[in-house]
C-alpha cells in the first residue's frame, strides 16, 4: 500500500491530461461497464488512500488526485503500488 503525500497541482494536472488522452485516444470515449465501474469504486472507497469529502462529497485519490470519473475509463489503473485495480480492454 502507497502512503505517499498527494500530489501537488502540477502532477495532478499531469495525471489528469494523461487520463484525458488515454480516454480520447486509447478508449475512444468508450466507458466501463456499470459492473466494473461498481467494482472499481467499491475498491476506492475502501482505500486507506481515498478521500470521502474531497469534491463537495465525490471523493479523491489522494495518490492521484482524480475524482470517480476516472474510475469510468477503460484504460486507467489504480495509482497505488501495487494496483489495487487495472485497466481493461473495451472491444
Amino acid at each position: 500500500m502507497n502512503t505517499e503525500k498527494e500530489p501537488n497541482l502540477l502532477d495532478k494536472a499531469k495525471s489528469l491530461t494523461k487520463a484525458a488522452y488515454d480516454w480520447t485516444v486509447k478508449d475512444k470515449f468508450n466507458k466501463v461497464p456499470p459492473e466494473v465501474f461498481e467494482q472499481r469504486k467499491s475498491i476506492c472507497l475502501a482505500c486507506p488512500n481515498w478521500d470521502t469529502d474531497a469534491f463537495n462529497g465525490l471523493g479523491k485519490c489522494k495518490l492521484c488526485g482524480c475524482s470517480v470519473a476516472k474510475l469510468y475509463m477503460p484504460s486507467s489503473i489504480c495509482p497505488d503500488k501495487p494496483p489495487r485495480w487495472n485497466p481493461i480492454s473495451i472491444s
